[in-house]
Order: structure tokens, then sequence, then C-alpha cells
């Protein structure tokens, strides 16, 4: 899959910071029915098993189907970001105003059925009422999530029941799983947070943008974001008014991205600490070479022209008052340790500053010494 976001000439102002505690206990849902794809993760998937009552680990495994997708739309979505930090109290609120009718209706439509061909059809109204299309659900249940089976069918004669026994089951889990850790699990949100902040404070939004996942590839001369993941879908999007970034400890590996209408508001991606975990240890020769391409002086200087902006051979050249050919053996140093990478704008070769070497560098080190 590769998504691109359009960002214009993006200013600092449209970028905030935002914490949801309901969207993080969501997203630990997730791991915790799919521990295999979140490695990282599995000390903690362990220790809340341990922990759990068997009828809390069985209501789990029955609503599991519903936590297949990245924030469900029954947690009112995207839009519930804000620049305040909200309590879990405070945002579970609105899930368990809404009419079970409602809560049906976006559980079949949203979770179950979603981007299925004839989704049209699968309303709750049209559902109840016809024993076929209520036989095409249950299939689609055994399909994703055999262990939801009996809690769709539940859901689907009695809404209002099924609607109580999930709120139920949702506090039961965050009381059990979450709230003991989020003093704990807040403090590393606000330290990414205020990590983060400095970035955009010191660097600028793009600076800010490229720090947040290896998945993503600013371009600062396009004005845009590439984010790929293995997949065939190609999607095209531009950023609403204002850009949230959601630091989350339950998104490793991936990086999730919210968006309303076609327009992007929120990346959701990982705290530092899962970003260090999850990276390969940086071998010594690798290392070696790194140090060896900016321990100098001329390379030093090129590297902080391009973090300005890219720049060609003979722009650096007539800048550091160096001829274009000894430039040229500089940046192929450069561009051989990964530090910068070319692009053709017209007539001219362009080189770009890549950051990744520049991390390998600190946590090489950092693991070495």
């Amino acid at each position: 899959m590769t998504i691109i976001m359009h960002l214009g000439a993006l200013q600092a102002e449209r970028l905030a910071f935002s914490y949801s505690p309901l969207h993080e206990t969501v997203r630990s849902l997730r791991v915790l029915n799919r521990s295999q794809q979140h490695p990282l993760h599995l000390p903690w998937v362990l220790r809340m098993r341990q922990q759990m009552p068997p009828a809390l680990k069985a209501e789990a495994s029955a609503f599991s189907i519903i936590f297949a997708a990245t924030i469900p739309d029954i947690f009112a979505g995207p839009l519930r970001l804000t620049e305040a930090f909200p309590t879990f109290e405070e945002e579970f609120r609105v899930t368990q105003d809404l009419p079970p009718a409602e809560y049906a209706e976006l559980v079949l439509t949203q979770t179950i059925m979603r981007r299925y061909e004839g989704e049209g059809e699968y309303t709750f109204a049209r559902v109840s009422q016809s024993q076929e299309l209520r036989q095409h659900v249950l299939a689609r249940t055994q399909e994703l999530c055999p262990s939801s089976l009996a809690m769709v069918e539940e859901l689907l004669t009695d809404p209002e029941q099924s609607h109580k026994r999930f709120l139920r089951f949702f506090s039961w889990y965050w009381e059990t799983c979450i709230a003991l850790e989020r003093p704990q699990l807040e403090e590393q949100l606000l330290r990414d947070i205020q990590q983060r902040g400095q970035i955009l404070f010191e660097q600028g939004p793009f600076e800010v943008l490229d720090s947040l996942a290896p998945q993503l590839n600013v371009s600062w001369q396009e004005e845009n974001i590439t984010m790929r993941y293995p997949s065939q879908r190609h999607e095209e999007m531009r950023i609403g008014e204002q850009l949230f970034l959601v630091p989350s400890a339950y998104v490793w590996p991936r990086l999730h991205i919210m968006f309303e209408e076609d327009m992007l508001v929120a990346l959701v991606y990982s705290i530092q600490q899962f970003q260090e975990e999850g990276s390969a240890p940086v071998p010594p020769e690798r290392l070696l070479k790194l140090l060896r391409a900016a321990g100098d002086m001329t390379r030093l200087q090129i590297l902080q022209l391009l973090s300005q902006r890219p720049r060609s051979t003979r722009e650096i050249a007539g800048i550091l008052n160096l001829t274009e050919a000894g430039i040229s053996k500089h940046l192929k140093l450069l561009q051989d340790a990964g530090f910068v990478r070319p692009e053709r704008s017209s007539y001219y070769v362009l080189y770009q500053s890549q950051r990744e070497p520049l991390a390998e560098i600190t946590r090489g080190l950092d693991r070495l010494l």
C-alpha cells in the first residue's frame, strides 16, 4: 500500500500533539488479540494474560472482531482528538451514550462488513429483517473471527443487551489492564511529545514528521509524505486544517493514519522507546563506514548545507569555494553511506539529506559503548 499525503506549504502552527487514553486502550486490545504481529509487546501480553480473570479473557476473545479496525467508529473516531488531554471517563461517555441500534449499526457496517461487496445492503435494519443477509453476516464473521460468532448473533437479535455487555467488558478491561499502568504510560507519551515538540520548535514541521517512523519518506521539495506498506492499494490525500501527531505505546511496528472524508487528520506513531528497541543493531563495520563518511570537515559542511534544503553540486561548490569535481567525490562518499540521496530536477541533480544514518550512529554508539 502506498499513501501519499500532500502537505502544501506546511506551517508549524498546523501541527498539534494529542493523546487519547480511550484510543490507547483500544490499541492495546488490538495488540492483545494479535500479539503475533507485535513481537516487542509479548512480555506485556503475557503479563496481561496472567492478571486477567478467565471470564475477562473470554469476553476479550468474543469482542475481538471489533478491534480488527484501527479505531472503530463506536469510539467516536478521529474528530474527537483535541489539544486538551481528556480523561478516559470523559471519552468513554460518548460510547456509553450511543443508542443500542446505532452501536449495532456501527459494529456491523464499520467492522464486520467493512469494504465488503454490496456493503450498502448490510444496514442493521435490513439485516435484522432478512434471514439471507443475516447468514451472510454470520459467514463473514466466521471468516474473519470465529471466536466472535456468538457475540454477533446476540448483536443481531438483542442490540441493547449486546451494547450493555460490551460496555461492561470494556470498563472491566480498562480497570484490570490499563488503569493501574496509566501514570507510567502517560509519562512515556508526554515525554515523547516533549521531545518531538522540541524538534518542531528548533527544526520545523518537515523535520518532526521525518522523525516519526521509518515508513515515512518526507519530501521537502515536493511537499508531501509517502508511506509504504506491502499492499496493492494506492491512495492520495491532503491534510486538514490541523494535523494531529499522536504518540502511542501500542502501534509498533506499524504507523496508523486517521482521516475523515479523504482528509488526513492524524498520524499515530510509536513512541521512541519501541522505535529504538525494534531497530536492528548497527554492525560495527557499518558504524565505522558512517563515522568515516561523516568524519571530514568538508563533508560535515555539505551535510549542514543539505539539512537546510536540497542543493546541486555546482551550488555547494560555489558556497564552499571548491571545485565541482572535489564536491562530487565527497558527495559520492556520503551517498554510499546513505547520508544523501540524489533527485533529478529538470536539468539538475539535487542532493537531499537523509536522517536515518544519523540515528544509526547514535544507536550504534549507544549499544557499542
